[in-house]
């Protein structure tokens, strides 16, 4: 028993006599385990916690997410209205722009701008998802602009083929359009205008191809 104590005293005096350096290194070490520890275990919580709130997401994203879902698609199909309307106003505006040169006698910039307009709305009535509404709102101011383009393509010396170039890519684009009468309408006057302005357009289309 005496050889245990004096073992246990001999232990004590030389743990004792260590420098001080030792302690706080040994003390450094224990911080830094329970350092490690306490990592580890936040770690393992936040991974739990984790888990459980995608379980509950999982539980109720079905639920949450499809009327967003619903809503966005609501908000979607507003937004292409409010496009829509803004570019018939944009035509509109347009259309009595053309209108109030052609009444100034200013023929060229008429024609330039009649060829943009013709362009732009042909373009809009082949737009997906266009409105009945705005789809015959465009063909009425296309039908107006194609009356007076044999007119002041002649009056500016214009050429028959280049004439009926633009008149071709408007049927082209057409081509995109959805199928309706108002579209089939728009197709014939375009027919008719390049007859007005190359009466040989289809025989010499015809001769070609043959």
């Amino acid at each position: 028993m005496e050889e245990i104590i004096t073992t246990i005293s001999d232990s004590i005096a030389w743990l004792a006599a260590l420098p001080a350096s030792v302690w706080i290194s040994v003390a450094l070490a224990l911080l830094l385990l329970a350092a490690t520890w306490g990592c580890f275990w936040l770690w393992r919580h936040l991974h739990e916690t984790e888990e459980r709130v995608h379980a509950r997401l999982a539980q109720t994203q079905i639920k949450t997410w499809e009327p967003v879902a619903n809503d966005l698609e609501r908000n979607a199909f507003k937004s292409a209205s409010v496009a829509q309307t803004s570019l018939v106003n944009h035509l509109v505006i347009m259309n009595a722009a053309v209108e109030a040169k052609v009444r100034a006698g200013e023929w060229r910039k008429a024609l330039v701008m009649t060829r943009d307009f013709l362009s732009y709305a042909v373009h809009a009535m082949s737009a997906p998802y266009m409105d009945d509404g705005n789809l015959h709102s465009c063909a009425d101011l296309v039908g107006d602009r194609l009356q007076q383009y044999p007119d002041l393509s002649a009056a500016n010396g214009e050429l028959p083929g280049d004439a009926t170039s633009l008149l071709e890519d408007l049927l082209l684009s057409l081509d995109r359009a959805s199928p309706g009468s108002r579209v089939l309408q728009v197709r014939a006057l375009i027919g008719e205008v390049i007859n007005k302005i190359d009466p040989d357009y289809i025989q010499a289309s015809h001769d070609h191809a043959a």
